[in-house]
C-alpha cells in the first residue's frame, strides 16, 4: 500500500475501529454493573423475606408459650407481615425477568393465607383456647410458611442463574468486541506495513522496459554480442556491407529452385526443458544474454530478437536481441504494425510467419508473442540451411516465444504512436 490518499483512509478505518471498540466496552461494562446491581438488589430481597418468615414462625410459636406476652407477640407478628408484603413487591418489580417476576407475584396468595391463620389463632388465644391454637400454629401455619421459603428458595436460585448467564454473555461481547477491533488493526497494519523486496532488481519487466526508454547500462547487459576475434596484421579488411536481418525484411516467394541443404540437428529437449526453466526464473536482466544464446543455439540461430509492441499496438520495438552487432540494432528502429515484412505480419495477424532463404540470404522464423492481453510481440530468428521449413524447429520456436511471454509486456506508448491513434 503506497498510495497515500489510500493509508490515510486505513489509518482513520483503524482508529474509528479502535474508538468504536472503545465505546461498545464502555456499553458492555455499563450494562454489566448493572446487571451485578440488579442482582445484589434482588438477592438482598429474597435474604430478608426469608429472615422475615422465620421471624414470623418464632413470634406466633411465642402466642401459646408459657410466660409470653401474648400481645407483643401478636405486634411483631403484624409487623413481620407486613414488611414481608413489602419485600415481596419489591421482588417482584426488580426481577430481571418476567419468570421471575410472576414467581414472586405467585407468593403473595401464600401471605394472605398466613394472615388468615394467623387472625384465627388470635381469636383462640383470647379466647383461652390454647390447644386448638398450638394445633394450627404448629400444622397449617408451620407448612404454609415452609411452602414460602421453598418458593423464596427457588426463586433466590433461579435468580443466581440468570445473572451468572448475563455475566457469561456479557464476557462474550467484551471477547467478540476486542476479537474484532484486533482483527481490524492487524489487517491495517499489514496493509501498512513495507513490502519486503528481495535484493535482486525491482522486476525483470521494468529492467527490460529501459532497454526502449533509454538505459545504455541495461542494454549493454541484455544485448548479447558475438565474441570479438582477433584480425592478422596487415591492411584493414574491406569491410563487408551489413546485411539486414531477415525478421526485418519483406516476406518473399519461395524460389524455384534451392540448393540442397544439410539436414538440421535434432531439437535437444532436456536443454529445451533446462533453458526454459532458467527462463521462467529470471530475476535479473544480466541473466538474458546466456539464455539468449542458448535459445539461439537450440534453435541453431544466427541471430535473435524479441520484438515488443507499445501500448497503442501501433509500433514494435526490438527489446532483447542475440548475434546482431550495435550498429545493426541502431538501424533497424521500430517497426510498424501494417509494414509489409514477416515481423509485422505475424503480430497482426498473431501467427507463425516464415521467410524462406534465398539466393545465399539466411531465411527467418517468427512467432508470436501471446499473453492474457493479447498478441505483444514476436520473436524473429534468422536461421539458415532451410531450418525455417522444419516443423520441429519451428514448434521449439513457439515453446520458446510461449516463455518469452513470462518476462515481456507492452512498451509505453510514443507521442507519434499516440497521436496517430487518435488522429
Amino acid at each position: 500500500m503506497t498510495h497515500r490518499a489510500t493509508r490515510v483512509f486505513l489509518v482513520i478505518a483503524a482508529f474509528a475501529a479502535a474508538a468504536a471498540a472503545g465505546y461498545l466496552l464502555w456499553t458492555v461494562d455499563h450494562r454489566e454493573a448493572a446487571a451485578r446491581a440488579a442482582a445484589r438488589t434482588f438477592d438482598a430481597a429474597t435474604v430478608r423475606a426469608l429472615v422475615l418468615v422465620e421471624r414470623l414462625r418464632a413470634a406466633q410459636q411465642s402466642y401459646v408459650a408459657d410466660g409470653q406476652g401474648s400481645e407483643f407477640w401478636m405486634k411483631q407478628v403484624g409487623e413481620a407481615l407486613d414488611e414481608l408484603d413489602r419485600t415481596l413487591s419489591t421482588l417482584g418489580g426488580t426481577a430481571p425477568s418476567t419468570e421471575l417476576q410472576e414467581a414472586a407475584r405467585a407468593t403473595a396468595g401464600t401471605i394472605a393465607d398466613l394472615r388468615k391463620m394467623d387472625t384465627r389463632a388470635r381469636e383462640w388465644v383470647r379466647t383461652g383456647q390454647g390447644l386448638m391454637a398450638s394445633d394450627l400454629i404448629f400444622t397449617e401455619s408451620l407448612a404454609t410458611s415452609a411452602t414460602l421459603i421453598e418458593r423464596l428458595t427457588t426463586i433466590r436460585d433461579r435468580q443466581q442463574q440468570l445473572a451468572d448467564a448475563a455475566v457469561r454473555d456479557v464476557g462474550q461481547q467484551q471477547r467478540y468486541v476486542l476479537g474484532g477491533a484486533a482483527a481490524v488493526c492487524l489487517i491495517v497494519t499489514l496493509l501498512l506495513a513495507p513490502a519486503v523486496r528481495a535484493s535482486t532488481p525491482r522486476d525483470t519487466r521494468e529492467a527490460l522496459r529501459a532497454l526502449i526508454e533509454g538505459t545504455p547500462a541495461v542494454a549493454t547487459a541484455v544485448r548479447s554480442e558475438p565474441a570479438s576475434r582477433p584480425t592478422p596484421a596487415g591492411p584493414p579488411p574491406v569491410p563487408a556491407p551489413i546485411v539486414a536481418p531477415a525478421a526485418v525484411r519483406a516476406a518473399a516467394p519461395v524460389p524455384e529452385a534451392a540448393p540442397p541443404t544439410p539436414a538440421p540437428k535434432p531439437v535437444d529437449v532436456p536443454a529445451t526443458a533446462r533453458v526454459c526453466s532458467e527462463l521462467a526464473r529470471v530475476l535479473d536482466p544480466a541473466d538474458l544474454p546466456q539464455l539468449l544464446a542458448e535459445s539461439a543455439s537450440l534453435l541453431d540461430a544466427r541471430g535473435l530478437i524479441v520484438w515488443v509492441a507499445d501500448r497503442t499496438g501501433a509500433s514494435l520495438f526490438p527489446m532483447l536481441a542475440h548475434g546482431y552487432p550495435p550498429a545493426v540494432l541502431s538501424r533497424m528502429g521500430s517497426i510498424h504494425r501494417d509494414d509489409d515484412n514477416a515481423t509485422a505480419v505475424s503480430y497482426r495477424l498473431s501467427e507463425d510467419c516464415v521467410v524462406a532463404a534465398r539466393n545465399g540470404d539466411p531465411g527467418a522464423i517468427v512467432t508470436p508473442i501471446i499473453t492474457a492481453e493479447g498478441c505483444v510481440g514476436v520473436l524473429a530468428a534468422e536461421v539458415s540451411g532451410g531450418i525455417e521449413e522444419n516443423r520441429d524447429k519451428r514448434a521449439l520456436a513457439g515453446i520458446l516465444a510461449a516463455q518469452f511471454a513470462t518476462l515481456v509486456t507492452t512498451l509505453p506508448a510514443s507521442t507519434e504512436n499516440i497521436q496517430a491513434a487518435q488522429g
